[in-house]
């Protein structure tokens, strides 16, 4: 049930927890982090509710069966002078009233709002998840978001890094104390990645041709929100040097978002309408992936991209960008290769260097299937999770 804030009402309850969300959005990263996370809680342990933001798509929760989802329309993922100290006294409202004993924030804006409002409210424990730096590309934005990001890392009880990279940036950054930062990898399910991997020739062909892909042509695929951060514009570039080069390359664009006619605009700029395909969002990743000769990815900053845990459950050889995370992934030259962000002629000397040798390539990605194990399974991520909660309030209680 989907309840759009009014007011709150006190719920009894063990131990009663609110997870704070910005935007809850066709279960992205950092929506399935959350999810997972709260579904792996003992009901009769906790009682959790969930807030989120404006865009959010509440329908995505109709089986939540934790508590109260709660939908801020406050609540939006840019800044915004109006609405943002609004959406604080909301929050305030929502944790004062319901006598939580954790708040856990998730993502940029709602981790600065909702710590900021459980700290107002006196809440024992705040958790902050990280699922990415909160950055800007422009720089004025960029050094308020690190300062909100120090103040609110004084009072916050424990990080929780969704990789190691992630975890040490944020530490080089100066925020928070380095000894109240954790790591548990996201949790996926990677079963219909694994399957995916094993489809046979006629089933991969028959996708591409779903695809708009026909022929001979060497499949990169990309999958990513169109978003500046991203990075398309990189991919975009790869593909035009590949051509000049006489490699016949077919780029897919696997995604969507509000960026979608600025790429698609540099696509027709360049000339390259038909050698790139942009599919829009997919409800079918893993077997789209199997279509891939070859997986990139050039954003520019992440947490972990669960992305490269995907390609590599998949089986396919990976080129990427230095994101954080990447190299708890790509082991270098086992099962693909990482460049440095925005290099461009590094990114088309690796992927030329796989299409040079396709079976070499098809090597690299049965590597990458070992690389995964099982630490970025739902099951580890929920385990941890509920020793930290078990841990933290053990010592609350000290």
């Amino acid at each position: 049930m989907c309840i759009v804030y009014e007011e709150s009402n006190s719920l009894s309850a063990p131990y009663k927890v609110l997870h704070i969300v910005t935007r809850f959005l066709k279960w992205g990263g950092a929506e399935r982090n959350t999810y997972y996370s709260i579904q792996g809680l003992d009901l009769n342990r906790y009682e959790v509710d969930l807030a989120i933001g404006r865009g959010s798509q509440p329908d995505l929760l109709e089986n939540y069966g934790r508590g109260h989802v709660l939908q801020i329309n406050t609540l939006v993922r840019d800044p915004n002078p109006f609405l943002d100290p609004i959406a604080l006294l909301q929050l305030y409202r929502i944790i004062k009233s319901g006598n939580y004993d954790i708040v856990h924030t998730h993502t940029g804006k709602a981790g600065i709002l909702g710590r900021l409002a459980a700290r107002m409210a006196g809440v024992p424990i705040i958790i902050h998840g990280l699922h990415g730096t909160m950055s800007s590309l422009n720089p004025i934005l960029d050094r308020i978001y690190l300062f909100l990001d120090r103040f609110t890392g004084r009072f916050t009880d424990c990080f929780v890094s969704v990789g190691e990279d992630l975890r040490q940036r944020y530490i080089e950054r100066g925020i928070g104390d380095p000894s109240k930062y954790t790591v548990i990898h996201s949790g996926m399910d990677l079963n219909a990645f694994y399957e995916a991997g094993d489809l046979p020739k006629e089933a991969i062909i028959a996708k591409r041709r779903d695809l708009g892909v026909t022929g001979e042509a060497i499949v990169i695929g990309m999958v990513a929100s169109l978003e500046p951060r991203k990075g398309h514009k990189y991919a975009i570039m790869a593909a035009k040097e590949l051509l000049k080069h006489h490699i016949n390359v077919k780029l897919l664009f696997i995604g969507d978002g509000w960026y979608r006619p600025k790429i698609e605009e540099m696509v027709h700029q360049n000339g390259l309408e038909d050698s790139i395909v942009f599919t829009g969002y997919r409800e079918d990743i893993a077997e789209v992936m199997a279509t891939f000769d070859i997986v990139i990815l050039t954003s520019l900053w992440e947490g972990l991209p669960q992305v490269l845990v995907q390609a590599a459950a998949v089986g396919k050889p990976i080129v990427t960008f230095a994101v954080e995370g990447a190299k708890e992934v790509v082991k270098e030259g086992a099962n693909g290769f990482i460049v440095s962000l925005r290099d461009v002629d590094s990114l088309v000397k690796k992927v030329e260097y796989l299409t040079s040798d396709l079976e070499s390539g098809r090597a690299m990605g049965r590597k990458g299937r070992e690389i995964v194990g099982d630490q970025w399974s739902i099951e580890t991520m929920q385990q941890k999770t509920r020793k930290l909660y078990k841990e933290l309030l053990a010592a609350e209680r000290k």
